[in-house]
C-alpha cells in the first residue's frame, strides 16, 4: 500500500515509549493504521493518533494530508472505499 512510498521503518515516539513504524495498512473498518513494534509487541495505532518524528518521514505529507481530509470528513473517514480513493490519490506514480 502506501509503505512503497513512505519511508518505513522509522522510529517515533507513542506517549513515552519509542516505536517503530515498520508500515501501513487498512483495516476492515476502513480506518488507516501504521503498524507498530516495540520488540516483540506488535500493536496498530491510527494514523489519526501517530506522532510523526522531526524530522518526518519521506512522504509523510499524505499522512498529513489524510489527516486535514479526516478532520474535515470524519463520518467519511470510516468509509473504506474513500480511503483507498484517497490513498491512491496521494500515492506517487512513476509515471507523472
Amino acid at each position: 500500500m502506501t509503505e512503497e512510498n513512505l519511508a518505513v521503518p522509522f522510529t517515533t515516539t507513542v506517549p513515552g515509549v519509542e516505536v517503530d513504524v515498520i508500515g501501513i495498512d487498512l483495516t476492515r473498518d476502513g480506518r488507516v493504521v501504521a503498524r507498530c513494534t516495540r520488540g516483540a509487541v506488535r500493536q496498530n495505532i491510527g494514523v489519526l493518533d501517530l506522532p510523526l518524528p522531526d524530522p518526518a518521514p519521506e512522504a509523510s505529507h499524505w499522512i498529513e494530508a489524510y489527516r486535514h481530509w479526516a478532520r474535515r470528513n470524519e463520518q467519511r473517514a470510516r468509509n473504506a472505499h474513500t480511503a483507498i480513493c484517497l490513498l491512491s490519490w496521494l500515492t506517487p506514480r512513476a509515471s507523472r
